[in-house]
């Protein structure tokens, strides 16, 4: 079972949830000020599409989770057209990606509504990747 409870925010990966509150510091924690920063990472598939979900912690509170399509399955399955110029590869390259991750994201939440109480859900284009990832922002 893969999903994100639409009512509760609680995102199941294969039968685990990545908790809104977590104990202890982990080995991946850092100190920066007064403010604790850590993160733990779950690997996943959804209709065939191999994924990566990093939780991000502050002060031992969920923040966000970031959903990343697996880099060899972009390569392997991206086919761009024959006539394309080479000026114009990354677009429909950046494109193919951005649709993979927003039908990932609807598949994970069985609905189009993106915000929510608990916080949003939203597809993100870094540009200095350039790398697209879907992420769930918790209030």
């Amino acid at each position: 079972m893969t999903e994100i409870d639409i009512y509760s925010g609680k995102f199941y990966l294969n039968g685990q949830c990545f908790k809104t509150q977590i104990d202890s510091e982990s080995t991946d924690s850092q100190t920066v000020g007064k403010n604790s920063y850590s993160n733990t990472s779950l690997n996943g598939v959804i209709s065939n599409i191999p994924f990566k979900a990093t939780g991000y912690y502050k002060n031992k509170k969920l923040k966000s989770i970031s959903l990343t399509i697996e880099s060899e399955y972009l390569k392997a399955n991206y086919h761009p057209p024959k006539d394309i110029d080479s000026r114009e590869y990354l677009t429909p390259y950046v494109d193919f990606w951005e649709n993979l991750t927003e039908g990932l994201m609807n598949e994970l939440l069985n609905t189009v509504k993106r915000k929510f109480a608990w916080g949003k859900v939203q597809v993100q284009v870094d540009p200095r990747g350039p790398t697209v990832y879907g992420e769930v922002k918790y209030r």
